[in-house]
Parts: C-alpha cells; sequence; structure tokens
C-alpha cells in the first residue's frame, strides 16, 4: 500500500452498477423518491477496498499492510479508526462495524517515523537483514545444497563489487 489511491481506500462507488440501478428505477422515482435514494447508500453499491473487505470477513483473518512509512497522513487516521475501533466511517453510508477482528501485520521501510498514535497501537520488532550465513540457511532449508552454492557464489561476486 504505497501510497492511498483507489486501490488502497477502502470502499469506491460502483458508478456503472448505480447507473443501471437506477436506469430500471425510473418507473418509481418520483413516488418512492426518499426510499430510492437510501437504497443508493449502501454496500451493494460499493468496491470493497482491502481494508473493508478484512472487516467485514465472517471468520478473522490476517490483514498485511505494506510500508505504511509509505502512506499520507490521510490514509494513516483512516486506519486508526480501523485499529481503535475496528469500524470504518464512510461517507453518505455511515460506519461498517467489523463483523470480525483481523490480525494484522504492518511493514515500514522507515523512510518516516510513523506517528505517534500508530506505535502506540502497535508492538513493534525490528527484523535485520540477515547476514550471508543466515540467508544460505534459509535457502538450503528451502531449495537444498545446489541452490546454497549458487548463493554463495552470488554472494562472493556482490560482496566484490561493493568493495570496487
Amino acid at each position: 500500500m504505497a501510497s492511498s489511491s483507489l486501490r488502497s481506500a477502502p470502499h469506491g462507488t460502483r458508478y456503472s452498477c448505480l447507473i443501471r440501478y437506477l436506469e430500471t428505477q425510473v418507473q418509481v422515482a418520483d413516488q418512492e423518491w426518499d426510499k430510492l435514494r437510501s437504497s443508493l447508500h449502501t454496500l451493494d453499491f460499493f468496491t470493497q477496498g482491502p481494508l473493508l473487505q478484512a472487516v467485514l470477513q465472517p471468520k478473522p483473518i490476517v490483514l498485511l499492510i505494506d510500508e505504511l512509512d509509505k502512506v499520507d497522513q490521510k490514509f494513516e487516521a483512516l486506519l486508526l479508526e480501523i485499529l481503535s475501533d475496528w469500524q470504518i466511517t464512510i461517507p453518505k453510508l455511515g460506519t461498517v462495524r467489523a463483523k470480525t477482528i483481523p490480525s494484522v501485520v504492518m511493514t515500514s521501510n522507515q523512510e518516516r517515523r510513523l506517528g505517534d498514535p500508530s506505535r502506540r497501537r502497535s508492538l513493534y520488532k525490528r527484523i535485520e537483514h540477515p547476514d550471508v550465513r543466515k540467508e544460505t540457511e534459509i535457502l538450503d532449508s528451502h531449495a537444498g545444497k545446489a541452490r546454497s552454492q549458487f548463493v554463495m557464489n552470488l554472494e562472493d561476486v556482490r560482496r566484490d563489487r561493493r568493495f570496487c
């Protein structure tokens, strides 16, 4: 979630569905406008983004919020509402409460310091990049010795280039 674009927004209006629905309701629009108008502001006409999908799941899930340090403060504020109250407020629709509480994993590359409210609501664990030996052990456990030797050779090349 490198930016708070429409893709990372909690929701968006599905205008094509909304227009088709309105076209089918032309005959009753005059008599039942209030009822029709209230039916337009429901989840039926919203594209559910990842955050909204996560809180509407019937079973708890794991929600990954990658590179939180790269989102703008507006998105971080929205995220705080979710993490504090397990709900999302959507204009014209209202407040959508979580059906279940997801387990949330957030990552940061520390390009900017996260706001204090986000830090207070999180358990922080810094994970360093593994050294060559540890990286090789990880690869060995997944790919075997042949790949491990190849990786060691690549690491030698990388190390040699670093000192040029």
